[in-house]
Parts: structure tokens; C-alpha cells; sequence
């Protein structure tokens, strides 16, 4: 089966993707007028945060399998988790923000104000997720350690 390394490799690109095409289809549902295309990206940006449950979790595992490898630094590793932590903070409290509204969206219209706030949730959600990527790569990839922090 895989182990832990493999599953947080697996795992991590959901939490990634999915707060991103929820941001998309919100954007849409919103230019549309649509409820529907809307509850869509709520259950999207839900996902991405429920997602986020098992990464998180699989990571200490994770690193380790990997921390003793003489090619694996463990200030990157540290760098990684740290980023994961608010990265998780962040996604947890847009996805609970988020299946809150869709819970809501289907006894009444919900307020463009929300929608809005639940937008910068999940762009907030998005560059911290990706940065925490970007530092996962980095612990392993060379070229990607070539690059520019951001």
C-alpha cells in the first residue's frame, strides 16, 4: 500500500485545486445570477477544506519517512509545516464559512456581503495553500528551489 509520504503526496493537490475552481465557479455564479452555480462553488470550496483534514494529517508522517534522507533539508520540512499549519487555519474556516452558507442558501438568498467575504476566504485560502506547495516542492525538487520565494 503506500506509505505515508505517498498519501501526502497524493492527497496535497485537492486542497490545492479545488478552493480554485471554487473561486472560479463562484465568480461565475455570480456573474450569472445563478443559486445553483453558486452552491456549487460552495460545495467545491468545502471540499477543498475537508480535503485539507487528511494532507495536514499526513504530513508529520510524511516527513518522517523522508527527514533522514541526506538530500531532504529539515529547515525546508520545517518551512513546509509551518506554512501547512495556517494554510489548514485558513481552508478550515472557509470551508466551515462556506457549508455554512450553502446550509443557509437554501432557506433564503444569501447577502452579497457574505458572498463577498467567502471570496476573500477563499483567495486568502488559495495563496497560502499554494505557497505551503511551493515549500512542499522544494523539499524535494531541486528545480523548483531554483525559483524565486514567495
Amino acid at each position: 500500500m503506500f506509505n505515508a509520504a505517498e498519501m501526502h503526496l497524493l492527497l496535497n493537490h485537492f486542497p490545492v485545486i479545488l478552493p480554485i475552481t471554487g473561486i472560479a465557479v463562484l465568480l461565475a455564479g455570480l456573474a450569472l445570477r445563478s443559486a445553483v452555480v453558486v452552491r456549487v462553488a460552495y460545495c467545491l470550496l468545502t471540499a477543498g477544506a475537508l480535503f485539507a483534514i487528511p494532507t495536514y494529517f499526513t504530513g508529520s508522517p510524511a516527513s518522517s519517512v523522508v527527514k533522514n534522507y541526506p538530500e531532504i533539508s529539515r529547515l525546508l520540512i520545517r518551512d513546509h509545516r509551518e506554512s501547512g499549519t495556517i494554510s489548514f487555519a485558513l481552508l478550515g474556516a472557509m470551508g466551515l464559512y462556506s457549508s455554512v452558507l450553502l446550509y443557509v442558501s437554501f432557506r433564503r438568498k444569501v447577502p452579497r456581503v457574505a458572498l463577498g467575504l467567502l471570496l476573500l476566504f477563499a483567495i486568502a485560502s488559495s495563496v497560502s495553500v499554494a505557497r505551503t506547495a511551493h515549500l512542499g516542492g522544494e523539499i524535494r525538487h531541486e528545480e523548483v528551489r531554483l525559483t524565486d520565494r514567495f
